[in-house]
Formats: C-alpha cells, sequence, structure tokens
C-alpha cells in the first residue's frame, strides 16, 4: 500500500510543478579578457578584468519531471580595469539575449544555456561594441519560497566589433581574443499557471 500511495504522491507532485514561469533576478559579475593582436599590428598581449551589475529575466515553461525550456534576457553594466595599468580604467555595459534548457530537483535547479545575441560596449572612447554569441551553465537553489540565489559561469564569443562606425571582424585584429565571466545573483521564479 504504501509504494502505490507513494507513487500517487510522486506522479501528482510532478504534475503540479509543470506550467509556464517567470524568474526575475539582480547580480553581480566579474570577468576576465585575454587578447592578443595579430602581428601585422605588432602581436602584443594584455588582459583585463571587469566587474559590475546584473539584472535580467528568465521565461519559460516546467514540463512534468523537472524539465524546463526558457527565454533569457540579461542586462548589466560595470567598470572595466585594464591589468596593465597602461590604459585608464572605462565603464561598459553587455545585453544578451539567449535560450535555457533546465532540470529542476527539489529546491535545486541546473541549466546550460546558448546565447544568440551578446553585446558589449566598451564606453572608453572612442566606444567600441562587440558582438557575438555565449554559451553558458548555472545552478540554483530555492532559499525560500519566491527566492533563489544562483551562480552562472558565462563564455561570450564575440566575433564582430564597431568601433567610430565601422564594422570589423574581431580575427582580423586579435589572434586571440578569450573572455569569460561569473554572475552571483539573486532571483525570484514565479509559477504564472497557479
Amino acid at each position: 500500500m504504501n509504494k502505490w500511495l507513494s507513487l500517487i504522491i510522486l506522479v501528482f507532485g510532478f504534475q503540479a510543478k509543470a506550467g509556464l514561469f517567470v524568474e526575475p533576478f539582480v547580480g553581480y559579475d566579474q570577468s576576465t579578457a585575454k587578447f592578443e593582436l595579430v602581428s601585422g599590428l605588432g602581436g602584443g598581449t594584455g588582459s583585463s578584468k571587469s566587474s559590475g551589475m546584473d539584472y535580467g529575466l528568465k521565461f519559460g515553461y516546467s514540463f512534468n519531471g523537472g524539465l524546463w525550456l526558457g527565454l533569457d534576457y540579461t542586462g548589466g553594466s560595470g567598470t572595466t580595469k585594464d591589468d596593465a595599468g597602461i590604459q585608464a580604467d572605462s565603464d561598459y555595459s553587455r545585453t544578451a539575449i539567449g535560450a535555457l534548457l533546465g532540470y529542476s530537483a527539489g529546491r535545486f535547479n541546473f541549466w546550460f544555456g546558448y546565447g544568440f545575441s551578446d553585446k558589449l560596449t566598451d564606453k572608453a572612447a572612442p566606444s567600441t561594441e562587440y558582438s557575438g554569441t555565449n554559451m553558458k551553465v548555472g545552478a540554483g537553489v530555492a532559499l525560500v519560497n519566491h527566492v533563489a540565489i544562483n551562480l552562472d559561469y558565462v563564455i561570450p564569443k564575440y566575433t564582430k566589433y564597431t568601433s567610430s562606425g565601422v564594422e570589423t571582424d574581431v580575427s582580423s585584429t586579435f589572434a586571440k581574443f578569450d573572455t569569460s565571466g561569473v554572475m552571483l545573483s539573486v532571483s525570484f521564479p514565479f509559477d504564472l499557471t497557479k
């Protein structure tokens, strides 16, 4: 009898979790960039560190059994510091839009994402906008009802940049241009079907 009761609770428990959800969040991120100019431009190397505040929204549908799909918007701004101290600190802003595939297991949440649009604007004169895609993995835990803490690891892949109105391939200037970052956020998940 206990086995049947457990099975019924398990089945109906999963069904109660299916439906639309929305999850706004605010967070703090830190990222690094390492680059190497092509040999025709001197082949010099450099690196920088950035930090700032983020905000965004996840919106999607959770299926029976814990699997979920969603869309993800992230925006933010902060300051970039040149590791060598040659260039002055500069402000930046960033926006990214992507898709997420996730799995929820009780209070824990895990996801993998692909950002089909990732734009980073370095506001130092002349202002430069980098554009490309990104990949991310993340995990979160619900602290209390409608409040969760999350950690995302994001790897942007910038392929173009625009400066003074001229768009250029990143590969024509940089032999290497690697960036990655970590975001710690607090989110507020809501089930829209309840």
